[in-house]
């Protein structure tokens, strides 16, 4: 009698563990995998996959770009960091399993503190602001027929004739 209620128990659990494999799949493979930024609780969202931080300071700015880039895993070469300028950080990151989007990361410096985008956009041309470093004015521009690059990399503005 014990035999037959251990194996109707075990047949029991069997007969869920192929469902209970392909959740375990599911849930691994998408925290695993690339798509839009992970770990972001901090963050409010602004549109599907896009989000928005403000931070009082450079250190933090630079403190929290650090994280994200070694959460998400982004490969990168060297960032830069514009200390004292407007536009603080801005770079790029083709996603590669999928080269229709790219992760775009950008700090600006507003009336109080900087506010910090993560941008999950398509791969294609994109005009953000202007800005204005001391006298000159700038414009933040994504053009990947410029932006060759399969690592997470920095940009700066160009300058307008105006």
């Amino acid at each position: 009698m014990k035999k037959t209620i251990i194996s109707q128990s075990l047949k029991f659990r069997f007969q869920f563990s192929p469902k209970f494999a392909f959740l375990l799949l599911c849930l691994i493979s998408f925290n695993f995998s690339f798509g839009q930024y992970m770990q972001m609780d901090d963050f409010q969202e602004v549109g599907a996959g896009n989000f928005f931080l403000h931070l009082e300071n450079e250190s933090e700015v630079k403190q929290t770009i650090k994280q994200v880039v070694k959460n998400n895993k982004f490969p990168f070469d060297e960032l830069v960091f514009s200390k004292g300028n407007n536009l603080y950080f801005a770079a790029y990151y083709p996603n590669p399993e999928d080269k229709r989007y790219t992760y775009f990361i950008h700090a600006e410096k507003v009336r109080e503190g900087y506010d910090l985008y993560m941008l999950y956009i398509e791969n294609t041309y994109h005009y953000f602001y202007d800005y204005h470093e001391g006298p000159k004015k700038f414009r933040l521009i994504y053009d990947p027929e410029k932006e060759k690059n399969n690592v997470l990399t920095s940009i700066t503005g160009e300058q307008s004739e105006e």
